[in-house]
């Protein structure tokens, strides 16, 4: 008997009889926001968020190993 290393979301699309023919590498995404006053908008309201610099995509790849 053949042993495999499983995950967790492999068992279970198997367990429901859902087949996978892709999954992308994990995503993450950060950046910096500040909000910009505006005079004609209350003190007590909030304005707009607007991005203060880059938008910054890390992409973390996955192992060869998991077969």
């Amino acid at each position: 008997m053949a042993r495999a290393n499983l995950g967790l979301i492999e068992n279970f699309n198997y367990l429901i009889g859902l087949r996978v023919l892709h999954i992308a590498a994990p995503q993450e995404f950060s950046a910096q926001f500040k909000r910009i006053e505006d005079p004609d908008i209350p003190t007590d309201q909030k304005t707009k968020q607007v991005i203060d610099g880059k938008i910054n995509l890390r992409t973390s790849a996955l192992s060869a190993d998991n077969n």
